[in-house]
């Protein structure tokens, strides 16, 4: 059974939340709690609910920030936790702009990674600190979409502007095949490409055939897309050797 990032992430709130040494936040960092450790569970609770003032959610909010940002282990998963429905409505807005692509694994990883990175730099004296911490999730995931979209109809499309290829060559394999030759990416890349863009492996899957982290395969993927759509549309063709 496949475990999505954001599977794992509500796994691990739950254990903090319910585990045998649950985390507490400390009601007297706000004006409207009282001065008492509140469990996880209720503070979920009244950070959703619609009948909780803004102005406290966003003294929640702060406090949490506050402590994600000295403990991210702990209180960043207790965040994106806390978020989960809205992260997951994020991801599914985003995967619109890239349908028929299997990538929901990869939009959840780029959610996730803008949601703990944003809480670095929000600004908790403006209101709404949860919902641009979504925000800023949603954008990466769209954007991640928009790019993967645009790599694969340019890898398809069989237009070569700066390497010329013979005309056998449009075919997708043979185009991985000849980036390979060229030095463009390596043979692991085009794995990767081949069998998580191309076919129907998943990322975690494939990464696991390779014997290479997860995050390692993503990153080598990452590198060897934006290395051939360099090489392909010969946008700065000139800087896209990989880098190792």
């Amino acid at each position: 059974m496949n475990v999505s990032p954001l599977d794992n992430i509500e796994h691990a709130y739950l254990r903090h939340a319910y585990g045998p040494d649950p985390l507490a936040f400390w009601g007297g960092y706000t004006t409207g709690l009282l001065a008492k450790e509140v469990g996880l569970p209720e503070l979920t609770g009244i950070l959703t609910a619609r009948k909780t003032p803004v102005e406290l959610k966003d003294q929640v909010w702060s406090s949490i920030v506050r402590q994600a940002r000295v403990n991210p282990r702990e209180w960043g998963v207790v965040a994106a936790g806390i978020s989960i429905r809205a992260l997951r409505k994020a991801v599914k807005r985003a995967s619109y702009h890239a349908p028929n692509i299997d990538i929901q694994d990869d939009l959840e990883s780029a959610a996730i990674s803008a949601f703990l990175e944003s809480i670095n730099t929000v600004d908790t004296t403006k209101p709404q600190i949860c919902a641009r911490l979504c925000q800023d999730a949603y954008v990466s995931a769209r954007q991640y979409a928009l790019d993967l979209k645009q790599y694969q109809e340019t890898l398809c499309s069989g237009v070569f502007e700066s390497h010329p290829p013979p005309d056998q060559a449009k075919h997708v394999d043979l185009v991985l095949v000849a980036a390979v030759a060229e030095g463009i990416i390596t043979q692991l890349q085009a794995d990767l490409i081949l069998e998580t863009r191309l076919e129907k492996y998943s990322l975690r899957e494939s990464s696991g055939q390779h014997s290479i982290a997860y995050h390692k395969a993503k990153e080598e993927r990452r590198i060897a897309e934006c290395g051939l759509y360099e090489w392909i549309t010969g946008h700065a063709s000139e800087k896209h050797e990989v880098t190792r």
